[in-house]
């Protein structure tokens, strides 16, 4: 009888029972995706990038994002619609709620909390502020997991999840 004996897994920096963060870039721009892979890096975050809706889709199906930053004109689309931020709208609450979403443009005024309510987002952010992204993005990601986890614990305690 022959037996195969299969290798363990790489072991991981992240303590037992705590997961890593995720966050997903949603650009095309090669200089965004630098600046945002760079800035997630020094957050202690696994980056993925989606430059085309086909591979934000197919990211999304097979992991779950903490952070989620996406550009107003990804992906490029004729008729004006950010399929992407339609994409995130579409998913159960169950699974967006965990997600921190954040949506930047020219067109935005940096935390502006209506436009941000307006758009089903959790912040935006102007282009023009993006050197203070690594401080908005922690205080946002904080102030979300500040309001989810009771949110979710209560859930849990009613058997929902």
């Amino acid at each position: 009888m022959t037996t195969t004996t299969e290798q363990a897994p790489e072991a991981s920096a992240v303590p037992f029972g705590e997961k890593k963060r995720r966050a997903l870039v949603c650009d095309a721009d090669p200089a965004a995706q630098k600046f945002f892979t760079s800035a997630f890096a020094a957050m202690h975050y696994d980056i993925d990038v989606a430059t085309t809706i086909e591979e934000l889709i197919e990211n999304v199906k097979y992991n779950q994002y903490s952070f989620v930053v996406l550009r107003d004109t990804f992906p490029p689309n004729p008729k004006g619609e950010n399929e992407a931020l339609l994409y995130f709208l579409d998913m159960p609450p169950s699974v967006r709620r965990n997600t921190y979403l954040m949506l930047y443009g020219q067109s935005y005024t940096t935390l502006d909390s209506f436009t941000a309510f307006a758009l089903s987002v959790d912040a935006v952010i102007n282009i023009r502020d993006m050197q203070h992204f690594a401080s908005i993005a922690e205080g946002g990601i904080t102030e979300h997991d500040r309001f989810i986890k009771p949110l979710r614990d209560a859930f849990y305690r009613s058997g929902k999840l």
